[in-house]
């Protein structure tokens, strides 16, 4: 939110990252306390076997979530690796705003589309590897958190809070900062080609891959109930007193 009166009748403001509680105090003045969303483990763990993870996932193609991003990488997998799965779920954003884009898709043969669901499970539990490849300002970024959680390994782009999220699990890139939700250019083929590279080198190699897991549930210990509940009663109880 941009307009600092939308704060006039605000108490407190509990926001999902550091990066959002230093974005709204050095924009709008406003001051803050950031603890992470608590997430709802029995709709996203997943106990499936490695052999069940067989897809590159892609959630929520919208153009502020990196749509023509995902729509690059998806020619050029399809190119030079079409024996890698990929997959998009469809959120706010459904999989024909991967046909807006502008990139030719009509050939691409690896790419499969789940529709809307209730459970993340659903899309998880055959997930080995999530981009991210968000062209906005992330105030958190639930679904890079929640794949972590199940140890599956995250690319995302350097937009807002993601990097925070990752720390050092997963692998943050840049995108060029020309490409943002309002525009309508995509990214070339050479832009895309370290997304590219690090999908190959994760499906490739197995012992990086596990590594990466691993690393991705140790840091998502951090989310645990256990250890946010502390924060947020004390949020709360300070704010009641």
């Amino acid at each position: 939110y941009r307009d600092r009166r939308l704060f006039d009748q605000v108490d407190a403001v509990l926001l999902p990252s550091q990066f959002a509680a230093d974005w709204y105090r050095r924009e709008l003045g406003v001051h803050g306390t950031a603890i992470p969303s608590l997430m709802n483990l029995d709709r996203i763990e997943s106990d499936a076997a490695d052999v069940a993870r067989r897809y590159v996932t892609f959630v929520n193609p919208q153009a502020a979530k990196g749509a023509g991003v995902f729509a690059r990488i998806a020619q050029e997998l399809d190119r030079r690796r079409p024996n890698i799965p990929l997959l998009v779920v469809e959120g706010r954003g459904g999989a024909s705003g991967l046909m807006q884009t502008g990139v030719e898709l009509s050939g691409v043969t690896n790419l499969s589309v789940m529709a809307t669901t209730p459970n993340p499970r659903d899309f998880y539990r055959v997930t080995r590897l999530v981009l991210m490849p968000s062209l906005c300002v992330e105030s958190f970024g639930r679904v890079a958190a929640e794949a972590m959680t199940n140890g599956i390994p995250v690319l995302a782009s350097d937009r807002g809070a993601l990097p925070e999220v990752l720390g050092d699990a997963g692998t943050t890139l840049p995108i060029p900062e020309r490409y943002t939700p309002e525009t309508s250019a995509v990214p070339s083929a050479d832009e895309v080609a370290p997304w590219v590279e690090t999908i190959v080198r994760w499906w490739d190699d197995s012992g990086v891959y596990h590594s990466t897991s691993q690393q991705c549930r140790a840091a998502a210990q951090r989310w645990q109930a256990e250890r946010l509940g502390p924060r947020y009663e004390a949020f709360f109880h300070n704010l009641l007193g």
